[in-house]
């Protein structure tokens, strides 16, 4: 009997999006014009940013970059959901990975 093997594909990106919130959850974000709709819960995680804040490396209002794990599907291509990453710095949203 043969194994099956299914390929996932990972792109790293680090392409700006536009991120529409409910709820203080992204719910819908925009990608190259076209809107991904949000399904499911999303999972938050924070990653520290480099630098040493009580050296004045890093702004101490904003330690931590905020990470939105969603599962979403462009809007109207019945296109089943995939994986994204979403990364707010406090000042811009971007797309940093498709699973």
């Amino acid at each position: 009997m043969a194994a099956t093997t299914t390929l996932t594909r990972t792109r790293t990106l680090d392409d700006e999006v536009t991120v529409e919130m409910v709820d203080g959850q992204p719910a819908v974000f925009w990608w190259h014009r076209f809107p991904y709709v949000v399904e499911g819960q999303p999972v938050l995680f924070y990653r520290r940013k480099p630098g040493r804040w009580w050296a004045g490396e890093v702004a101490v209002t904003r330690l931590d970059d905020e990470f939105w794990r969603v599962s979403a599907a462009r809007d109207g291509a019945n296109d089943e959901a995939q994986l994204y990453d979403l990364k707010f710095d406090g000042t811009r949203w971007s797309l940093v990975l498709a699973w």
